[in-house]
C-alpha cells in the first residue's frame, strides 16, 4: 500500500514537472517586447503603413488605429461631397508613435521595467535634421500569452500625452464632423 503511493506520489511530481515545463515553453515562445518594437519602429510612421501587421498589437490599440483610419477615410468622402469640397477633411498628422511632430531617423531601447504582465520600455529616439533627441515610454501589455503595442506615453510636450488618446481625439473628432454634416 505504502509503494503505490509513493508511485503515485512521483507520477504526480512528474506529470507537474511536465505540465510546467510546457507552460514555461509557451511562454518563452511569445515574443519579446524588444522585437515587437523593432518591427514596428523599423518603418518610420507606422500608422501610415498599410501592411502593418495587426497581430503586433493590443484589440484596444488595433481597435483605435483602424477606426481612426476609418474616420480619416470617412471625412475625406464626406467633405469630397459636400457643398465645400475643398475644405480639409479630419487627418491624423505628423508622426504618433513617437512624440515628435516631424517623426524619427533614429531609436534605441534605452531601459525596460516589467510585472507580469505589463512591460515600459524606454526608446530613445532621434531626428538628425532637426538635431533633437527624446525620450517616449512604450507600453506592452501581455494578452492570451503573447506581448501586445499597448500605447506610447509621449516624452515630449504634445498636445495629448498618448497615442491612445490622439487616436481617440480623432474619431471622437470625426463624430462630430458627421453630425455637423448631416445637419448642415
Amino acid at each position: 500500500m505504502l509503494f503505490r503511493s509513493k508511485q503515485k506520489l512521483l507520477l504526480l511530481s512528474v506529470l507537474s514537472l511536465f505540465f510546467m515545463g510546457i507552460i514555461a515553453c509557451s511562454r518563452t515562445k511569445s515574443e519579446e517586447p524588444e522585437k515587437l518594437i523593432e518591427k514596428i519602429y523599423t518603418a518610420p510612421n507606422p500608422f501610415r503603413n498599410e501592411s502593418l501587421d495587426s497581430t503586433l498589437f493590443s484589440g484596444r490599440l488595433y481597435q483605435l488605429i483602424t477606426a481612426a483610419k476609418e474616420t480619416e477615410k470617412r471625412s475625406r468622402e464626406s467633405i469630397r461631397k459636400s457643398k465645400t469640397p475643398t475644405d480639409k477633411p479630419i487627418l491624423i498628422e505628423g508622426e504618433i508613435f513617437a512624440s515628435l511632430y516631424e517623426g524619427y531617423t533614429g531609436w534605441k531601447i534605452v531601459s525596460k521595467k516589467q510585472t507580469a504582465d505589463t512591460v515600459w520600455v524606454t526608446v530613445e529616439f532621434n531626428h538628425k535634421d532637426y538635431q533633437q533627441t527624446w525620450q517616449d515610454q512604450v507600453v506592452c501589455i501581455r494578452e492570451k500569452e503573447k506581448w501586445k503595442f499597448e500605447n506610447v506615453l509621449y516624452g515630449k510636450a504634445t498636445h495629448l500625452p498618448t497615442i491612445q488618446q490622439v487616436l481617440t481625439e480623432c474619431i471622437e473628432t470625426g463624430k462630430l464632423e458627421q453630425i455637423n454634416l448631416i445637419n448642415n
